[in-house]
């Protein structure tokens, strides 16, 4: 968790090194519920990230 894009994308590509191929990573935008409960509610997906089954090369796409 943290506030900043770039550093939630770099998190994610770090962690999926240690994956096989076919891995899938996603970074989400989230607010804490309105409700004043302790849970996160998703706004929007920032970035999706695979890895290549035939390079092994992590991939992103940006939503």
């Amino acid at each position: 968790m943290t506030d900043d894009r770039n550093a939630a994308i770099r998190h994610v590509h770090e962690a999926m090194r240690g994956f096989d191929s076919g891995a899938f990573g996603r970074v989400r935008r989230v607010a804490l519920a309105p409700d004043g409960s302790a849970a996160y509610v998703d706004l929007d997906t920032v970035g999706e990230a695979w890895r290549d089954g035939r390079s092994g090369a992590i991939v992103w796409r940006s939503a």
